[in-house]
């Protein structure tokens, strides 16, 4: 069984708990889209069950407090999705209300976390997840890389986004030619924006290749998020699948395609 989380009150004394056996599971009932909730991906109807990697234990009110104290410092929020584990980082303000989940609710809520187990926070990475129309599902790592910072064209590439890393490299190129100094500042200047606005300029990138922001999720890795993914939706396909993504496909993905029982 996962160890209880501590959270700390605005008082700096550590939040009171019911009794150890007792989970306290809640659902989201209403989100404020100024929240670190809403920003990070939840939605109504998410239900909420571990914090950093251990199951809650806490009522709803020294929860939102513990997290909003922490301030700057990221806490790892696990949540139920139509029966699939999902984590994310939040900070602060988290604008969000909930009720208490039901006891059938919470026994079936138990049984996922046994099936699928809880992501810990140590070695726990945050990513963005993309869409488009044509359901197509891009991830990110949006672990800030020095590699922005010491060579723009190789990060994009790092990123996929070869467009970019072109665009990049003649930019460079053009000028170098008219002056080494006007190269050396416009050198300096855009690995410090991009190093500074990396998760905005993997937006901008995926924006012009027709994708919108999906989903924020924090995981150990890209093959493991998208096994995840798959299981809430089935039809999503991914430029570069894992061969558990690939499988998992394969045997859920419906044989004839008129039937869209599937789609949420």
């Amino acid at each position: 069984m996962a160890e209880d989380v501590e959270l700390t009150t605005e008082r700096g004394d550590t939040a009171s708990s019911p009794a150890r056996d007792e989970v306290q599971f809640f659902k989201i009932t209403t989100l404020s889209g100024t929240g670190s909730a809403y920003l990070n991906g939840l939605k109504r109807g998410d239900v909420i069950v571990a914090i950093d990697g251990r199951i809650n234990r806490h009522n709803l009110s020294d929860l939102l407090t513990g997290i909003r104290v922490r301030k700057e410092q990221e806490t790892l929020v696990t949540y139920i999705r139509n029966g699939v584990l999902f984590s994310v980082f939040v900070t602060g303000y988290l604008g969000l209300d909930a009720e208490v989940a039901t006891p059938d609710a919470i026994e079936e809520c138990k049984e996922i976390i046994d099936r699928e187990g809880l992501v810990g926070k140590s070695g726990c990475r945050p990513y963005s997840v993309y869409i488009n129309r044509q359901n197509k599902c891009e991830i990110r790592d949006n672990t800030p890389s020095i590699l922005a910072l010491v060579f723009p064209p190789l990060w994009m590439l790092s990123q996929r986004y070869v467009e970019g890393m072109i665009g990049c490299i003649m930019v460079y190129v053009v000028c170098a030619i008219i002056n080494f100094w006007l190269f050396v500042l416009v050198y300096c200047a855009f690995s410090y924006s991009v190093w500074r606005e990396q998760k905005k300029f993997v937006d901008m990138f995926l924006l012009r290749m027709g994708y919108r922001p999906y989903m924020r999720l924090a995981g150990y890795s890209e093959e493991y998020l998208q096994l995840a993914l798959l299981k809430d939706r089935v039809e999503l396909d991914f430029m570069y699948p894992s061969p558990e993504a690939q499988d998992y496909k394969e045997k859920n993905m419906p044989k004839d395609p008129n039937q869209k029982d599937y789609l949420l």
